[in-house]
């Protein structure tokens, strides 16, 4: 989004539908290219959102972007759409992303009070675009906001990547045969995200720059540490997406269950590591292992066993839930739908006699038509008329009674 032309400075903000983190940044217009660009090579965005009121030369730079990201496909096929201007006024937008986004985290709070109104206009646009479709509960998390340029890390402009030949080789264009194509053995599409930006962004902080050859060296020295981990980030990729589909509430029984024993064996793995009681330099191994003994763990093995875990697999929604103390509108739910069938079920020797048929009838379920559905030939003849007609096929129709429809 544009910030008021007299500052001259655009705002960009990422989203990361799987777990709601956000990256913000704030560019002089000079230098917009140049660093939407290295927003984009670093982050990997999948789709670029911009205003149809925004200015031309905002519209002319996305173009060139997109065009030249797709061109070379270094970074995969990035979608670009123009939406229509929000509709609030600023201070109505401000209070928008105050609502969503403040209430879950007082660090956020403090964080988005450093935002200007281009950040928040493009976080209301963001807002909007998962409400249409349909998966804004991923913002009802603790979404963590990261600014994009820390003042602790180099700065390296895209014309210095490609000299380097950092994402790209100069020969082709292509991601075969650079430096993050030779390093990159990540594995999950966050970890991925991460060595690009410690690529494009170096750190200049020698004590971090210390942490991460203590890791590496520790790393070095204890195999089991390191096949343990690396048995763990195998897990991350297929967490880090069930937790999204958790988020949003699209995650079937399956895949919560799922979830939860990925989970469960991340922290058998971790406690197993901590136990072993690896002599470690890092500080940041020793807390990651420290993970071992969270409380998250505990709580995981508390949901498993208030839930049949194999009707869970089954995605049986009937049969998910084990405790009727433990959940007792659930079971008294069940209880009044298996009342339901049964006289659903009753009903049929009625139908049986109103089509005046001499054998026996029953129910068809048709995906994505209906359940309880009545099947007769196509020339059958004396349906009643207040049956409706739900399908049919060149053979067959399929009725849904009035009765079964109230």
């Amino acid at each position: 989004g544009d910030q008021p032309k007299k500052m001259g400075k655009v705002a960009l903000v990422a989203l990361n539908v799987a777990n709601g983190d956000i990256t913000h940044h704030l560019v002089r217009s000079t230098w917009l290219k140049s660093e939407l660009l290295s927003f984009v090579l670093c982050l990997r965005p999948c789709e670029i959102l911009f205003t149809s009121g925004s200015s031309s030369m905002l519209k002319k730079v996305v173009e060139e972007v997109v065009n030249e990201c797709n061109w070379n496909r270094s970074i995969g096929v990035i979608r670009m759409e123009e939406r229509a201007p929000t509709s609030r006024d600023s201070a109505s937008t401000r209070a928008l992303c105050l609502k969503v986004f403040a209430e879950a985290s007082q660090q956020n709070e403090a964080i988005l009070s450093t935002l200007n109104a281009a950040h928040f206009e493009c976080l209301a646009h963001v807002i909007g675009y998962l409400k249409e479709l349909r998966l804004e509960g991923v913002l009802n998390s603790c979404s963590n906001f990261a600014h994009f340029r820390e003042k602790s890390r180099m700065k390296l402009p895209p014309f210095t990547s490609k000299a380097l030949e950092l994402f790209q080789n100069s020969s082709t264009g292509q991601a075969e045969g650079s430096l993050f194509h030779l390093l990159d053995k990540t594995k999950s599409a966050n970890g991925s995200r991460l060595l690009r930006r410690w690529l494009l962004n170096p750190p200049q902080d020698a004590e971090e720059i210390e942490e991460r050859q203590n890791c590496v060296s520790d790393l070095i020295r204890h195999d089991s540490l390191r096949g343990g981990l690396d048995q763990i980030f195998a897990l991350a990729s297929d967490i880090d997406t069930l937790v999204g589909r958790i988020l949003n509430k699209t995650a079937l029984p399956s895949e919560f269950v799922k979830c939860q024993l990925l989970l469960q064996e991340v922290g058998g793995t971790l406690a197993a590591l901590q136990d072993s009681k690896p002599e470690l330099s890092s500080k940041l191994l020793a807390a990651c292992l420290s993970w071992g003994g969270s409380s998250l763990f505990t709580e995981i093995d508390e949901v498993l066993q208030v839930l049949d875990v194999e009707a869970a697999r089954r995605n049986d929604k009937g049969k998910v839930f084990l405790c009727a103390g433990t959940f007792p509108k659930i079971h008294e739910h069940l209880r009044k739908i298996r009342g339901i069938r049964r006289d659903l079920l009753d009903l049929l020797p009625h139908f049986q006699n109103v089509l005046q048929l001499s054998r026996p009838i029953g129910y068809k379920s048709i995906q994505n038509q209906g359940d309880y559905l009545i099947e007769l030939p196509e020339d059958f003849v004396g349906v009643p008329e207040t049956w409706i007609k739900v399908c049919a096929t060149k053979t067959v129709c399929r009725y849904q009674p009035r009765e079964v429809q109230v």
